[in-house]
């Protein structure tokens, strides 16, 4: 989804040695119908809200032309850079406003279809 934004995530860490990425911190998933060998899924995801130092990815799964989706879930991250004293510690820091731009609900919209 960020690489559909237009985010370069190794670039990113290139540019700063500290930044650690976007680790993900809680998630979870409702499965509302079973799937099958062979069937095939559509995966749409969204950033839904931001935090202050994480963000929340909402997901859906669909299949075919049915309106009523496969399972619905989400995902927090937090925007993460090593600490420059303990480089074996993560410290989340605010998403910054570009960041928050580039992944406005309104904005990015990744399907990938599996």
């Amino acid at each position: 989804m960020l690489r559909a934004a237009g985010f370069d995530l190794p670039l990113k860490i290139h540019e700063d040695r500290f930044f650690r990425g976007f680790p993900l911190v809680a998630s979870n998933m409702a499965f509302k119908r079973p799937l099958y060998y062979g069937d095939i899924t559509e995966l749409t995801s969204k950033v839904e809200k931001f935090g202050n130092t994480s963000f929340v990815i909402a997901h859906e799964f669909r299949q075919g032309e049915n309106p009523h989706p496969v399972a619905v879930g989400n995902e927090v991250r937090v925007w993460a850079f090593s600490d420059q004293v303990d480089p074996e510690i993560l410290v989340a820091q605010r998403v910054p406003e570009d960041i928050r731009a580039m992944l406005s609900v309104n904005q990015t919209v990744d399907t990938t279809v599996t």
